[in-house]
């Protein structure tokens, strides 16, 4: 039955694409058919040529394919943003880690000294140590959510 049903629509779209002729009898009435007009027509007007209307199955199939395209567009900039945010969330996790350790060394440490950068070290002066606890703590509000 299905072949059959086929067998119709591929006949009929083969009908549609067909050549039509318009011409004027000889009672002055203007005809269109598929066939060419008898020799005894009085004037022979033109030879039209009438492309076949799109299927529906044609559109449908047009439609399909363009909202695949859409579909598959969306997909992949979901997984890049997926991607993104993961490769984000590991970068905030390790800069979290390290205001947290930032953070414990300068409380946690009596006497803490630093590089003074000339090859020597210095002793670390409460008000500095609290500009860096202070530092340290933003970070942790930044990264650490």
């Amino acid at each position: 039955m299905r072949h059959l049903v086929f067998l119709l629509l591929f006949l009929s779209s083969q009908m549609i694409g067909a050549e039509v002729y318009k011409w004027v009898d000889e009672d002055g009435i203007t005809q269109y058919t598929d066939q060419p007009p008898p020799s005894g027509a009085a004037q022979i007007e033109k030879k039209l040529t009438i492309k076949a209307a799109p299927t529906p199955e044609t559109n449908q199939a047009s439609n399909l394919a363009d909202e695949m395209e859409g579909f598959n567009k969306r997909r992949e900039e979901k997984l890049e943003e997926k991607s993104r945010k993961a490769a984000q969330a590991e970068e905030y996790k390790s800069k979290c880690a390290a205001a947290q350790g930032r953070l414990k060394v300068y409380r946690d440490s009596p006497r803490l000294t630093m590089p003074d950068g000339k090859g020597g070290i210095v002793y670390v002066d409460d008000d500095a140590r609290q500009i860096e606890i202070n530092k340290s703590n933003e970070a942790i509000a930044k990264f650490c959510k």
